[in-house]
C-alpha cells in the first residue's frame, strides 16, 4: 500500500531539517517564513473571503511576535480564543485559513501539552503545520516541503 502523500511530505521535511536536532522555535520560524511568502500571493488572497483576509492581516503580526517569543502569554491566549471563535463561525477553506493563524500562535508549552511526549514535540508540531497547509490545498504542503530545503535558521523572512 502506498503511503499517503501527507505522511511522505512530513517524512521528507523531517529528514531535510533533521527533526531531532531542531526545536519548536525553529518549526515556528520555518512556518512563519513560508506563511509570509504565500500570504501575499494572488492565489492565496483569492482563497480568502474579505472578512477572513482582514482577520488574517490584522492578526499576522501576532504570529511574528510569537515566533520571536515576544508575545505575552495572556495576549496570546486572548487572541487564540478569539480566533477559535471566529474559526467556528466559518466553513471549508475559510476555517483552514484561520487555522493557519491559530497554529502560528502555538507556544512551546502548547506543543508539549499537545504532544504529551517531549521527545516528539517538534515532529508533532511539524505534522500539525503540514496538515494545516494540506487542509488549504495539497500544493501548499508540497511547496512547504520545497521551501524547507532552502530555509536556514536564522532566516530573516
Amino acid at each position: 500500500m502506498e503511503k499517503p502523500r501527507i505522511k511522505e511530505i512530513i517524512e521528507n521535511i523531517e529528514s531535510i531539517i533533521d527533526i531531532e536536532s531542531v526545536n519548536v522555535s525553529y518549526i515556528l520560524n520555518l512556518f512563519l517564513c513560508y506563511l509570509k511568502k504565500i500570504a501575499v500571493r494572488e492565489d492565496f488572497i483569492a482563497l480568502c473571503e474579505p472578512e477572513v483576509l482582514l482577520k488574517f492581516r490584522e492578526n499576522f503580526k501576532f504570529i511574528e511576535l510569537n515566533a520571536s517569543d515576544l508575545l505575552p502569554e495572556e495576549k496570546n491566549k486572548e487572541i487564540t480564543i478569539s480566533l477559535w471563535r471566529f474559526h467556528d463561525s466559518l466553513s471549508g477553506q475559510q476555517r483552514a485559513i484561520v487555522r493557519l493563524l491559530i497554529t502560528g500562535l502555538v507556544t512551546e508549552k502548547d506543543a508539549i501539552e499537545y504532544s504529551q511526549y517531549p521527545e516528539y514535540v517538534t515532529g508533532d508540531l511539524l505534522a500539525l503545520v503540514v496538515s494545516c497547509f494540506m487542509e488549504l490545498n495539497i500544493s501548499y504542503a508540497e511547496e512547504f516541503e520545497v521551501f524547507s530545503k532552502e530555509y536556514i535558521l536564522p532566516n530573516k523572512c
